[in-house]
């Protein structure tokens, strides 16, 4: 029988449970990448990685490492990283000297046939690595930030401008000393326009069709919306279905609409929004029936960068599919077709409208997005380019 190839996969927080998209992507491609390679995975933590989430990695890894940074030394890695290396604020929070020579230490036991980064902010650990390396840039940060200065003001404009700029150096730093580069959507690579385009892979996202599929429940809300809500874009669209959407859909329908916003670390302005008619749910064990529980997934996500996994999810659950264009573009989904896209409260309204008054053909909906999963956004068929890339190296 032929040996497994060793990979060793450098993670900044361990890939459980999958309440963020770093995770998500990190799971199902280590569970992929299982079936060709041998996985040595080094995960940096700052909280206790317990027994269960051990074993929810166990049946895809050889050996799993856990390299824990302690919060209490927060502040010092900001300064030794920020003011004197000149790391990101991303970068230094994932950073300790103490951790490097633990994982170097590790890998040079381990003697893997090649490595696989996840995020710039695990750079600093294996950049300066003889071995053959990919780094997944994943999303387009700098852009992200650059964003987030614009809708920001004052002290917090200022942190992201820097922010940007400190990242969009460093990616230029130590993105070209690896072998192989990837990244999730064609707009997300076409942002990081300071990068060699042409030596970016695209690795999008898929979907779990087995876990996110129609049951039947009860419809508790007329609008759902699952996501991290520890994340400023769904903070922000959260917002704007509460304060923006519900109250213009009153006045021009006359009808109130009942939401419910399910997701991991709802911050207090998501907390704030609970009330009669919405209900804030934090995390949820079966977030698979969360989305059953909505007639209509809808997402106004105005600035965020990356891949949306919660349309593929929502679309996977045959759930009719409201949303803002930056979500449905790095999917090619066509309006009208797979879902309904909206630019503003007005065509939102709208949409919903035609949406929940069956004023369109729900069902040619459902089958064309099932279809684009089927055909497109299965893990299986995502992972490939990366076993490619990973085994060219090998």
């Amino acid at each position: 029988m032929t040996q497994r190839p060793r990979l060793v996969i450098v993670l900044s927080r361990f890939p459980y449970p999958l309440e963020k998209g770093d995770k998500l992507r990190a799971y199902y491609q280590i569970k992929h990448l299982a079936l060709h390679f041998a996985i040595h995975l080094i995960c940096v933590h700052e909280d206790r990685v317990t027994q269960q989430q051990r074993n929810a990695l166990k049946p895809y890894c050889q050996e799993i490492h856990t390299v824990r940074i302690r919060k209490l030394f927060l502040p010092l890695r900001i300064v030794i990283g920020t003011l004197i290396k000149r790391f990101p604020l991303q970068v230094s929070y994932f950073y300790s000297a103490t951790a490097k020579r633990k994982i170097n230490a590790l890998l040079d036991d381990i003697k893997p046939a090649v490595i696989y980064n996840q995020l710039i902010r695990t750079a600093p650990y294996t950049v300066h690595r003889s071995e053959p390396k990919v780094i997944d840039i994943m999303d387009a940060f700098s852009y992200g930030m650059s964003q987030r200065s614009l809708a920001s003001k004052g002290l917090r404009r200022i942190i992201y401008r820097s922010e940007s700029r400190l990242i969009r150096t460093y990616e230029n730093m130590v993105i070209p000393e690896y072998n192989g580069k990837t990244i999730i959507s064609i707009q997300d690579k076409l942002r990081s326009s300071h990068l060699d385009g042409s030596q970016i892979e695209l690795v999008r996202n898929g979907v779990e069709m087995d876990r996110f599929k129609p049951i039947e429940t009860q419809k508790l809300y007329d609008l759902v919306f699952v996501g991290n809500m520890g994340y400023a874009p769904n903070v922000e669209a959260a917002a704007f279905i509460v304060n923006e959407i519900l109250p213009y859909y009153l006045a021009q329908y006359g009808k109130s609409l009942t939401v419910g916003i399910i997701g991991a670390r709802p911050t207090p302005k998501v907390t704030s929004l609970q009330s009669d008619s919405v209900s804030v749910i934090g995390w949820v064990e079966d977030i698979n029936l969360a989305y059953n529980q909505g007639k209509v997934f809808v997402a106004p996500i105005f600035h965020g960068i990356g891949q949306q996994n919660k349309l593929m999810e929502a679309m996977s659950c045959q759930l009719p599919c409201v949303v803002s264009p930056e979500v449905a573009a790095p999917f090619n989904a066509k309006h009208n077709q797979e879902l309904l896209i909206a630019e503003n409260v007005e065509e939102f309204v709208m949409q919903l409208n035609v949406v929940l008054e069956k004023r369109i053909d729900i069902s040619l909906l459902k089958q064309n997005a099932i279809k684009s999963i089927c055909n497109k956004y299965t893990w299986n068929q995502q992972t490939e380019p990366l076993i490619k890339i990973l085994q060219d190296l090998v």
